[in-house]
């Protein structure tokens, strides 16, 4: 994945916090972008469900993994890859490896690659 498009996505989850359009604005700011052929399809981030997805706990939260798979439109015959940003308090990226759930679901479902923000910069997962 190129890094202009790592940095376009770092960029869009930090205006959208900036903004106020985040579900979970106080605490736990997680986007997922769907990419294919290195442009950003869209995102989905965390927030509450009722009830939870299954698989998850059900006290759990929608992960953003999830809300953007069902929630961005792509041709999900191609190959498309996923980038997990999470934001600390101050805008800056922390640790977004996906939980092993996320990354069954992604992975399972055709995902070529994930990357994940961490506070020195992105990772691969696979």
């Amino acid at each position: 994945m190129k890094r202009r498009v790592l940095a376009e996505c770092l960029s869009i989850a930090v205006s959208r916090v900036r903004a106020g359009k985040h579900p979970r604005i106080k605490t736990w700011r997680h986007f997922t972008f769907i990419v294919q052929n290195n442009r950003i399809m869209g995102f989905g981030t965390n927030r509450f469900a009722e009830p939870a997805p299954p698989g998850y706990p059900k006290y759990s939260i929608m992960h953003s993994e999830r809300d953007a798979y069902f929630g961005v439109r792509f041709n999900k015959d191609e190959i498309w890859d996923v980038v997990n940003i999470r934001l600390g308090l101050r805008l800056t990226p922390l640790l977004s490896k996906p939980c092993p759930c996320c990354a069954s679901f992604l992975l399972g479902l055709g995902c070529r690659k994930i990357y994940f923000s961490t506070p020195d910069g992105f990772e691969r997962f696979n």
